[in-house]
């Protein structure tokens, strides 16, 4: 059980529930089976990272799940109208007069970057493991490749970036060695990966996620970068995202924090889940968001719950998640409910703006600030 960034054996528990549903985001019709595996989560001792110890069996049916129509937990990029914001909302964060090439990790299917192509770069490369072939397309260099320091590219680019992938990958050193290896001199890497901070401060059960082996604060981010060559240049946080970009040969760099303990997530966690639990009990609630937050406390309170679950994401009405039909809110008689349970915390003022734009009288709580 090494940390992945350090190498040292000195851990603390900072999680361990014996059963969680694997989240993948795909729909109840779509999965092929429940599949159930234990969530545990350690924090080193000497670098301060939180992390997943990957098994074996584990490893396989994370492969499983990368290969297949659902490597994305969340809605891929550039799909349906939360894919295609989120994508808006990482091409906000890159300054293409900045950049002459540009290298994205984890491609996809290559809409970041031909999103790029369309704002004016033209030396653009894909690095994806899971397409058919190395190919050009659409004037983008695909390679079927891992990113790792073997790697050599035929050129040296000026920005390398990574949208969501930095955490599901074990050896991240070795990719951050590649990114390195094949900047030029000054170049910079740029990445985005969930804020594992505010969650870990405050027990939020969708903290968790079977895909995820890191879950980075902002001293981690800096630990990883600075120990691998890289100056932090800047490290912006929201509820939701941590988006660093560094530079190689850098100066002026910025100093991590000491880092924190997490010794009372589990606890924090417990409480929580309790409260939720009180509140569902009493039936008639709307519960906006199929997620994996709701997915991790419904396998963690060990008991069923009728509710009305609603989400804004088009690609899920219809479908079913966590056992229940999702539905868009405009229809939704919010007359018939006198409390909505908000899941997806960093996007609560924004949801809850709805409600009360629609008119809703009743009470709109998110999992965090529930009464005790």
């Amino acid at each position: 059980m090494s940390c992945y960034l350090c190498g040292s054996k000195k851990y603390i528990e900072v999680l361990n529930k014996k059963d969680g549903c694997i989240w993948t985001g795909a729909s109840d019709e779509e999965k092929k089976e429940r599949r159930a595996y234990a969530c545990i989560l350690h924090q080193c001792q000497v670098c301060g990272h939180v992390y997943q110890s990957v098994d074996e069996n584990l490893r396989r049916i994370l492969n499983e799940i990368y290969l297949s129509n659902h490597a994305q937990a969340s809605t891929p990029t550039g799909v349906g109208n939360w894919g295609l914001k989120r994508a808006q909302i990482f091409l906000d964060k890159i300054d293409v007069k900045n950049y002459a090439s540009v290298v994205e990790i984890g491609c996809a299917d290559g809409y970041l970057l031909r999103c790029l192509k369309d704002k004016g770069l033209k030396k653009l490369v894909g690095i994806e493991p899971s397409i058919s072939k190395t190919e050009e397309r659409d004037g983008i260099l695909f390679l079927k490749e891992f990113a790792d320091e073997k790697l050599k590219l035929p050129q040296k680019h000026d920005l390398i970036f990574s949208n969501s992938v930095f955490e599901h990958t074990e050896d991240i050193n070795s990719i951050i060695r590649f990114c390195r290896n094949n900047l030029k001199e000054e170049g910079e890497i740029f990445f985005t990966v969930p804020n594992a901070q505010p969650r870990l401060e405050d027990g939020d059960p969708g903290l968790f996620l079977h895909e995820h082996v890191h879950y980075y604060t902002q001293h981690s981010a800096f630990y990883l970068l600075q120990n691998n060559g890289f100056e932090v240049l800047e490290c912006s946080t929201t509820n939701d995202s941590l988006d660093v970009r560094a530079r190689v040969n850098g100066s002026n760099a910025m100093k991590p924090a000491p880092f924190i303990v997490y010794d009372d997530y589990e606890a924090k966690l417990k409480r929580v889940l309790q409260k939720v639990d009180r509140l569902l009990e009493q039936g008639n609630i709307l519960v906006h968001g199929a997620n994996n937050s709701l997915n991790n406390m419904l396998a963690w309170m060990h008991k069923p719950f009728d509710f009305t679950l609603v989400d804004n994401d088009e690609t899920k009405h219809g479908k079913t998640y966590c056992g229940q039909i999702v539905r868009p809110l405009v229809e939704i008689d919010l007359s018939h409910y006198n409390t909505v349970l908000i899941i997806p915390v960093a996007f609560y003022n924004t949801i809850r703006n709805e409600y009360v734009e629609r008119g809703f009288k009743g009470k709109i709580k998110n999992i965090l600030n529930l009464p005790v």
